[in-house]
């Protein structure tokens, strides 16, 4: 039984995704994103009234992606035009060498800031997490273990991506990097930069969630927390579907590689444009309020500061404690919207106890 899939296309890519469909598609990813973007400060302007470090991150991310849009956008002629002189369809022709040093010096500075989009995301997370560690020594030098090593993976990115020349002075000299240990630098260029990318991650994702689960929680907002904690999941994905799409590819594709590059970092700043959506599905019935009835008197500044130690609690006067936790907005509402003038810190997890009096008499 003869088979009706033919050989590969030598063009790749290129054979079904024209110079127009990937300029296209560049374009209508920074509309999409922008989109998410646009959301994203309107619900803080109106739940929070102010914007945070994180916002100006993903500024920063959102940024970046319609510069790297716009050099696609430049990029592209070259691309294409090497492929087609690649799978013979073109002679070289006087400028092919011009043409190839101006995609490689394009090609590097994309990738560049293809990783600055992801890094930039990762540090608007990050951000976010710093205040909700308010008050927690241990989980802020975590924090900053954590954030050095994205600093230094950020930093690696760049070095392995100059590495997948040999000599490296020869990075920016077109076809001078294709010999057999450039195309095996290139694969592990590839290969440490999604590790550290995903590794990153899961790091990011584990700061949260590891205290909430010291937290004495409702398992529904338990779950509810830690579904807004783990998004970044999704990016992780991505990520590991573009290497496995590019690897090994990059060298004989440059079509493939900028489409995942656009993909992976568009998805970056949709997924950080996400955690302040939460707001717009949270009732209003939650409280931040830490009154006593018994007594009178505020619960104590370190249980609002950390709500840690959740349980029932005795008054000593025939009151007990329901405790009811809420978590604290981390969409940025602002602190203390509920009245008395009672102060949450931003990103914090408050606790809401209901108390029930009971009155004894004393028998003859």
């Amino acid at each position: 039984m003869s088979s009706t899939t033919g050989p590969p296309s030598p063009l790749g890519t290129a054979a079904h995704l024209p110079p127009g469909g990937l300029i296209a598609i560049a374009w209508s990813s920074v509309v999409l994103a922008g989109a998410f973007v646009v959301a994203r400060t309107l619900i803080r302007i109106v739940k929070a009234e102010r914007l945070g470090r994180d916002d100006y991150w993903i500024y920063l991310a959102y940024l970046i992606l319609c510069i790297n849009a716009l050099l696609q956008t430049v990029q592209t002629p070259y691309i294409y035009h090497l492929v087609r002189v690649r799978a013979g369809l073109e002679p070289t022709g006087e400028g092919f060498l011009k043409d190839g040093n101006s995609y490689l010096r394009y090609e590097f500075t994309i990738i560049g800031l293809f990783w600055s989009i992801l890094w930039s995301v990762k540090a608007s997370f990050l951000a976010f997490y710093w205040k909700m560690f308010d008050g927690l020594p241990r989980y802020r030098k975590w924090w900053m273990m954590v954030a050095g090593f994205a600093f230094a993976s950020y930093v690696g990115c760049w070095i392995a991506s100059a590495m997948t020349c040999h000599p490296a002075s020869l990075y920016f000299t077109f076809g001078q990097c294709y010999k057999p240990i450039d195309v095996e630098g290139s694969t592990i260029s590839i290969a440490y930069s999604t590790t550290v990318d995903v590794l990153t991650d899961i790091m990011i994702i584990s700061l949260p969630l590891n205290l909430l689960y010291t937290v004495r929680l409702a398992p529904k907002q338990k779950l509810g927390l830690a579904a807004v904690f783990s998004i970044g999941i999704i990016i992780i994905l991505v990520a590991i579907a573009r290497a496995v799409q590019i690897s090994r590819k990059a060298f004989a594709d440059g079509v493939l590689l900028a489409l995942w590059g656009i993909i992976e970092s568009t998805v970056s700043v949709i997924v950080g444009c996400l955690p302040p959506f939460k707001s717009l599905f949270k009732g209003r019935g939650s409280s931040q309020r830490y009154n006593s009835p018994v007594n009178g008197k505020n619960l104590s500044r370190d249980l609002r500061h950390t709500a840690i130690r959740l349980g029932s609690a005795d008054t000593g006067n025939g009151a007990k404690a329901a405790p009811q936790v809420m978590s604290k907005p981390i969409d940025g509402e602002p602190d203390g919207g509920y009245g008395d003038g009672i102060y949450v810190p931003h990103g914090a997890i408050g606790v809401r106890s209901d108390y029930e009096v009971r009155g004894y008499e004393n028998q003859p």
